[in-house]
């Protein structure tokens, strides 16, 4: 559409939305124009408006180095008197004019002594068809970033007759909004990462989210770009914040998005999460963990020595052996005797509900009285029973070794125990121990967390009677999971 600037010339305003590909042809976009002095409005596009990083807001660089920037076209025909184009209004200290193309002199403002350009000049070469490329970026005011300005652009031709140009200008400055999370750490939930900022960018691509908070998404799903709709988009992932705290600082995304005229999207940005909390998780303690016996599912193993279960008989009285009941709490104790004794505990592989974490294991060991009439020890100081481990127990080697896929329980000095150990966790399918053992979990795409099958040896060396005796007992076990769950 075309409008007059009387009397020298006519010219015709169309716009190319670019981004940092000066002289690419991009996409023409319908003008809107104001009506002055009685002139139709042609059609304006929506500019995109470009942040600097002096004013702490993130930028996307294109390929070549330069910021997003904002083309209009201006075809001239009738004459090669040249049009003088300034930006006025309100807005005008956030904006300035950039080079485009030959046949176009961006002149600076005496008045700038911070050196922004504020008008751009274009020399007709003939008085046929010419089109012009005129180029501007905006700046956006420190620590500030507006959802939309407009931009005052006045085309004034030799005589002083001008028009003016109302763009409406969405910024280009990435951010994440405020995130709202109503679930625990640990439990899996679909993420939502809403970012605003996106000036007129069509599609956008969430690269990666950082590992702060111990983020962990399910690498199982593949996800596709995402359409940007008025600046803004929102990426929703399947993840799990494997956290121990309730607050999360320092996450990040990365994106890259593309602009419409354009194949290719541009370089990946990482723009700042702001700071957001979990949920609070509930402390499920156990200081009665005969309550976990069916959680646990302990039982004794097929190949063993001696008595490892029901009643130990001998001179030193009769004793209930194997997996007992012990102030309240799951316990394993086996005596010694004439033959030895060896037995070998294991317990169940169970998964955990989502969001359930083990936090606490304590145990406690008895053992003794370690004064038997016998020559044979297991270490110094003498000791007559103990706790075995893999292929081995300190002063004899073991008869049966039931330890593959299970957690070993070589020691139950507390500050050796380490809850990790205890159970497989993952997005995997199925979960898999260190020396290859797979527990089917499910097919569902949840982070799963299995009670790895624990293992624990007993052993006592051969004595007359039943006079040594060693205890392991369970003492305290707690989880932390999302509140209100009737567990186990």
């Amino acid at each position: 559409m075309k409008f007059k600037v009387p009397p020298l010339l006519k010219f015709t305003v169309a716009a190319a939305l670019f981004v940092g590909h000066p002289g690419h042809a991009g996409e023409t976009l319908p003008l809107q124009r104001k009506p002055l002095l009685g002139v139709p409005a042609p059609a304006i596009p929506e500019l995109e408006f470009a942040a600097t990083t002096t004013h702490f807001v993130p930028v996307l660089v294109a390929p070549n180095g330069s910021l997003p920037a904002s083309d209009f076209q201006v075809v001239t025909t009738g004459g090669t008197a040249p049009i003088r184009f300034s930006i006025a209004g309100a807005n005008a200290s956030l904006f300035q004019f950039v080079t485009a193309n030959t046949g176009i002199q961006v002149t600076q403002s005496q008045a700038q002594a911070a050196g922004q350009l504020l008008e751009a000049r274009i020399n007709p070469q003939s008085a046929g068809v010419q089109t012009r490329v005129i180029r501007f970026i905006g700046r956006t005011p420190a620590k500030t970033v507006p959802t939309a300005i407009s931009a005052m652009i006045i085309a004034t031709d030799a005589l002083g007759k001008s028009a003016t140009m109302e763009i409406p200008v969405h910024p280009y400055a990435p951010r994440v909004a405020p995130v709202s999370f109503n679930r625990t750490a640990n439990q899996t939930s679909q993420f939502r990462l809403t970012v605003l900022g996106l000036g007129a960018a069509s599609v956008a691509r969430l690269e990666k989210v950082g590992s702060a908070c111990n983020y962990s998404e399910n690498p199982r799903i593949v996800y596709p770009a995402q359409s940007v709709q008025g600046g803004s988009v929102t990426f929703a992932r399947t993840a799990s914040f494997r956290s121990a705290i309730d607050t999360c600082s320092g996450l990040t995304a990365t994106l890259s998005v593309r602009f419409p005229g354009s194949a290719d999207f541009g370089a990946p940005v990482t723009v700042s999460v702001p700071p957001f909390g979990f949920a609070p998780r509930q402390r499920y303690v156990f200081e009665d963990t005969w309550e976990l016996r069916n959680l646990f599912s302990f039982s004794l193993a097929a190949g063993h020595i001696g008595t490892c279960g029901g009643n130990s008989l001998g001179f030193n009285g009769t004793h209930a052996v194997g997996i007992v009941q012990s102030s309240n709490d799951i316990a394993f104790k086996i005596r010694s005797g004439p033959l030895g004794t060896e037995c070998d505990f294991t317990s169940a592989a169970k998964r955990l509900p989502d969001g359930f974490v083990l936090a606490e294991l304590d145990f406690v060991r008895t053992e003794g009285p370690n004064d038997s009439p016998t020559n044979v020890t297991m270490m110094e100081p003498r000791r007559y029973c103990g706790i075995g481990g893999y292929g081995g127990t300190a002063g004899a080697p073991v008869k049966f070794d039931f330890s593959r896929g299970k957690h070993v329980l070589a020691s139950v000095d507390n500050a050796d125990v380490r809850e990790s150990e205890f159970v497989l966790e993952g997005w995997d399918r199925p979960l898999s121990t260190p020396d290859d053992v797979t527990f089917d979990v499910g097919s569902d795409l949840n982070y799963a967390v299995m009670l790895q099958p624990w293992y624990l040896k007993l052993k006592c060396v051969i004595t007359p009677s039943n006079s040594e005796f060693i205890t392991v007992r369970l003492n305290r076990v707690v989880f932390t999971g999302p509140p209100g769950v009737s567990f186990p």
